[in-house]
């Protein structure tokens, strides 16, 4: 059995698959297995991680009808067994030392899932800078980080996984939009800590016209509310609230800031609305920032005249 399992879902990654299987190939720690599956590729991406498994054997693939990115990793997990789970986007690049340092630091701080720090780049990888030291968090200190460490990410590329505390089911939960998101927040529900080394062992590439930068549809708005309700739902820690709250903020003021906002604008309502009725509840919020305490004081103006604020001083996030 292998320490680490890689699970890469592959569709249509064109000219950044190949580059990509070369950096998990190039991983100095080398007792790891990868699952590559194939997503119903029509590019020849299946043919291309075909070359890679007849050339090592430590990769497999899958080759299956498209189904997402979210059951194919469900499927690349029920087809390994290592003791730590990775998943390693089609078109991205590791540091050759990911599983090395982070199998290393997980081991030494008995951590179920440990992140690191994603490193987002175009053309060519920024420079490497030093790296830090490793923290652990637990209980609701752990949450916050989760929910409000934007250097721990939503994604699930840049963390090391036992494999306990990340079943199928938490991967493939029914979501498009923020499935990432939900299906951390139930490992961690299971494993009670997370950890962060202060290194650079993820290149995420930043590629126009990408999934996370096509029109603004409505499914995107209301599956992000879905899963931020999902992980507030019964709960009163000021952590948690403050970052349901500041995702409708965040929801809001990115449909204010499209073209074709009043195609949106009933979704737009019904979140004002919720925005209006917490507003002095969130007031209090302790880990709610001042930045976002003066959205939602801004936010109760009407649409037209919040939207021209947001248009001026805000852009999306990835």
């Amino acid at each position: 059995m292998a320490t680490a399992s890689v699970i890469v879902p592959v569709y249509n990654a064109g000219e950044y698959l190949a580059p990509c299987l070369d950096s998990i190939a190039a991983q100095t720690f080398r007792d790891w297995e990868c699952i590559l599956v194939d997503d119903g590729s029509t590019d020849g991406s299946g043919s291309v991680c075909d070359s890679y498994a007849a050339r090592d054997s430590r990769f497999r693939v899958i080759h299956r009808e498209n189904g997402g990115v979210a059951s194919a990793r469900a499927e690349g997990v029920r087809a390994s067994a290592g003791e730590y789970l990775w998943f390693v986007d089609g078109d991205d690049l590791t540091h050759r030392e990911f599983l090395a340092r982070m199998v290393e630091a997980a081991r030494g701080q008995k951590a179920p899932i440990l992140a690191c720090r994603v490193v987002p780049f175009r053309d060519t990888l920024p420079r490497e800078e030093p790296a830090g030291d490793c923290r652990v968090w637990e209980g609701e200190e752990a949450i916050h980080h989760l929910l409000h460490d934007k250097a721990i990410d939503y994604g699930l590329y840049n963390r090391l996984f036992r494999r306990e505390v990340m079943e199928p089911e938490f991967l493939d939960n029914g979501f498009k939009y923020n499935e990432d998101l939900l299906a951390n927040w139930y490992a961690l529900e299971r494993a009670g800590k997370i950890a962060f080394l202060d290194f650079g062992g993820y290149f995420y590439r930043q590629v126009e016209g990408s999934a996370s930068r096509k029109k603004l549809t409505a499914p995107f708005i209301t599956q992000q509310w879905q899963v931020a309700g999902l992980i507030a739902r019964g709960r009163t820690q000021d952590t948690i609230r403050s970052f349901y709250y500041e995702k409708l903020l965040y929801l809001y003021s990115m449909i204010l800031r499209q073209n074709h906002w009043q195609e949106f604008s009933y979704l737009g309502r019904a979140l004002q609305g919720f925005i209006r009725r917490e507003f002095s509840a969130a007031m209090k919020y302790k880990t709610l920032p001042g930045s976002m305490k003066a959205a939602a004081f801004l936010s109760l103006l009407p649409p037209a005249w919040y939207r021209v604020i947001c248009r001026a001083v805000l852009k999306d996030r990835r």
